[in-house]
């Protein structure tokens, strides 16, 4: 039996047309992915050239940066001039670096002016004798002439002699000093002794006056035992100035008896300590405060 040979399968119209049109959709969606592929990829170069070109430019400024300044500070004026504060011969305090002596001498007479308004000068006190208290405004300038060695200057002093003053410093040199005062200041008794010390108008305006009218027959009465200056009110309420020695006390008293000698009845200096006054005050200085009386009887702040 012969069997016959099977022909090519032909394809009819209609499925040619499909197959073309898959053909056609297929190339097409080649093409938008290669287009994506290459927008992804002129994306990416262009972020790396811009990210290149960022790091180039801030490489740049930096290193003009780092050249101007060190131009700036090749030719930046340096500030030769120095304003600082003293207290007996003793630095204690920088109040600034200046360009110019004009400046220097600016703030000089700035700081002088706060010292205008004392009162009651603050003194030394030792165990001999009662001695001024120094303090200074010095304007020192940069020392070019002989970094080597000391450097020393010659002043005229306040007595018009000339004198030889020494900076203590091989980088600086005294070319001007102004000597000022200090307003004393007081432990009074309630108050920190170190950081609320009170100054000599306090005392007046808040123990001496205070609660005294114009109208009224009123007077405290001040007196004075070793260095303890005692303000006794009407109503026997005490107050107590607490002086570093002695002698600042009788400075004090004497000041207010200056001053106040209308409105305080001033009881004197009270020595000893077999006198029937010297016990009743010492009483009332230990009823007020819970001292004892070796504590009483110093005379030195030292408590």
């Amino acid at each position: 039996m012969e069997t016959k040979k099977r022909g090519k399968y032909k394809k009819s119209a209609k499925q040619k047309e499909k197959e073309s049109l898959r053909r056609k959709q297929k190339r097409y969606e080649r093409k938008l992915e290669k287009a994506r592929h290459d927008r992804k990829l002129a994306r990416t170069r262009r972020e790396y050239n811009k990210r290149r070109r960022e790091k180039r430019r801030k490489a740049k400024f930096e290193r003009l940066k780092a050249q101007r300044a060190e131009e700036r500070k090749l030719n930046k004026p340096k500030k030769r001039y120095k304003l600082i504060y003293a207290r007996n011969k003793k630095q204690a305090g920088v109040f600034g670096t200046y360009y110019t002596l004009k400046d220097c001498y600016a703030a000089l007479e700035k700081q002088v002016e706060k010292h205008k308004s004392v009162v009651f000068p603050k003194k030394l006190n030792n165990s001999r004798a009662i001695t001024p208290f120094i303090g200074e405004y010095l304007v020192l300038e940069k020392n070019d002439t002989n970094p080597e060695e000391e450097a020393t200057s010659v002043l005229r002093n306040k007595y018009g002699k000339m004198v030889t003053y020494k900076s203590g410093s091989k980088e600086w040199r005294i070319i001007d000093k102004r000597e000022v005062e200090e307003e004393e200041d007081f432990w009074v008794y309630g108050y920190d002794s170190m950081k609320e010390r009170k100054t000599y108008q306090w005392i007046v305006d808040n123990l001496l006056l205070k609660d005294l009218t114009a109208d009224k027959e009123q007077y405290k009465r001040v007196q004075l035992f070793q260095n303890k200056l005692v303000i006794l009110s009407d109503d026997d309420h005490l107050d107590m100035v607490i002086c570093k020695a002695k002698s600042d006390g009788i400075r004090l008293y004497n000041k207010i008896e200056e001053e106040h000698f209308k409105r305080v009845l001033m009881l004197g200096f009270i020595g000893g300590q077999g006198n029937l006054k010297v016990r009743e005050l010492m009483d009332k200085i230990c009823a007020a405060t819970g001292w004892s009386r070796m504590k009483v009887k110093r005379l030195s702040n030292r408590h």
